[in-house]
């Protein structure tokens, strides 16, 4: 009925409104969902949200309508910039603690059930980054079944890129980690982004420990993720990091000496020939000499015609060149 008679009702919003703050008034709820709903017609969004959450389970997130909808937005909104100011923003000594109205709280624990009943985790897990809502990222990663690597992947993702509290992204890396860690055996595991958190969280001990794990394995070809995440920490990451791991990594071959543990004992070995970075090493020289089409013979006229006379040219060329075959090993010019 509000939706078709506002309009009318307008001339008697604040007897409405008083009504709904009238503590002995046995339908202050209806009041208060009444005179919402005009302020929302009214495009008064501020008042129209505060009479809304006044209303208590009048007002019903689960109704699809423009009018829910928006008013959860802007709810949505409200709460995440308090959340923020309250988790990020340093207070001062004196400077009082932001306060969260609790009917907030009510609707956005509404939302999430929501968004889990309609299996919406990477619109939950959004919500629950920006408001700095640990237990329902872990959560809906946990309830999202089937999907549970691709909404890790995606939370790693935006923890990664988007993230911009350091304490909170560590946080959100650790929380990661810990849901990796405590995956069954039989469930699809992503080592690379486990080796990633460890290495933001400067986890060195993780890191070697996740490389022995992987090379241990008998069944399957994981060793072959364990040198390729050698491969990584060795390209991607920093050297002190790189240098721990290495340490580490080497220590533990001295603990597989018989003869049933060769093949871990190699696999291990060939990790640290890696990590050292000599493999890098020659398959980038192989790779630079094999593609290296640098044709002499147009250097060598350029270089005529020239002439000894104009050094600045000479010296270009000269330059050019040791560009050109950077890397190759190729001297034949010189």
């Amino acid at each position: 009925m509000v939706d078709y008679a506002w309009h009318e009702m307008a001339d008697s919003l604040r007897k409405i409104e008083s009504l709904a703050e009238d503590q002995k008034f046995p339908e202050r709820a209806l009041a208060a969902s009444v005179a919402s709903k005009v302020f929302y017609y009214l495009e008064e969004f501020d008042e129209s949200l505060r009479l809304a959450l006044e209303a208590g389970d009048r007002f019903d997130i689960n109704d699809k309508g423009l009018y829910v909808e928006t008013l959860l937005n802007q709810c949505i909104e409200k709460y995440i910039k308090l959340k923020q100011e309250q988790t990020d923003r340093k207070r001062g000594p004196e400077e009082p603690e932001v306060q969260i109205d609790q009917k907030i709280e009510v609707v956005i624990d509404k939302m999430f059930k929501r968004c889990f009943q309609d299996k919406k985790f990477t619109q939950a897990i959004g919500i629950a980054l920006e408001a700095r809502r640990l237990d329902k990222v872990k959560e809906a990663i946990e309830l999202s079944g089937v999907d549970m690597e691709e909404n890790l992947g995606y939370t790693f993702t935006i923890a990664q890129d988007i993230l911009k509290n350091k304490d909170f992204r560590t946080d959100v890396l650790k929380l990661l980690l810990w849901i990796y860690q405590n995956k069954a055996e039989s469930e699809n595991f992503d080592h690379y982004k486990i080796a990633k958190c460890q290495f933001h969280l400067q986890l060195p001990q993780g890191t070697a420990d996740l490389l022995e794990k992987l090379a241990k394995n008998q069944e399957t070809d994981a060793y072959l993720d364990a040198y390729q995440i050698a491969f990584d920490i060795c390209d991607k990451e920093n050297q002190s990091y790189q240098a721990k791991v290495l340490e580490i990594v080497k220590a533990k071959i001295e603990n597989y000496g018989e003869e049933d543990q060769r093949a871990v004992r190699e696999r291990l070995n060939q990790i640290v020939v890696i990590l050292q970075g000599e493999i890098r090493d020659r398959l980038y020289l192989q790779f630079l000499k094999k593609n290296n089409h640098t044709d002499v013979q147009i250097i060598n006229g350029i270089k005529k015609s020239i002439g000894p006379k104009s050094s600045i040219l000479h010296g270009a060329t000269v330059w050019s060149n040791a560009i050109m075959n950077a890397y190759t090993t190729n001297d034949t010019f010189l």
